[in-house]
């Protein structure tokens, strides 16, 4: 992710991969629409991630992550279901600091 290629970030996303964000209802399916979601959205510059914690277990993790374009400043806490050693799927919460 940090270098901004979302389809090599991709390969980590297990074929039938699902992404739900419940503050917004926003869902997609597939690889081919998370590396869509990630490369059109509107940036001010090179997305940079900082890592506040991960927690995790065989099939299960939570990330919580800073995140900014050097404008937006932004959290997210994502919940990872794992599955073949991929992620199958995403629920993600932006939390308002």
């Amino acid at each position: 992710m940090a270098t901004n290629d979302f389809a090599q970030a991709g390969r980590w996303l297990h074929p039938e991969f699902e992404y739900f964000m419940p503050q917004t209802g926003e869902y997609l399916q597939g690889r081919a629409g998370f590396v869509a979601l990630n490369t059109a959205y509107p940036a001010n510059g090179p997305w940079m991630f900082e890592v506040r914690s991960i927690i995790a277990t065989t099939d299960r993790a939570v990330s919580d992550v800073d995140i900014t374009d050097g404008t937006l400043v932004a959290r997210a806490i994502t919940f990872h279901t794992l599955q073949d050693g991929l992620i199958l799927r995403q629920t993600e919460y932006w939390p308002e600091d």
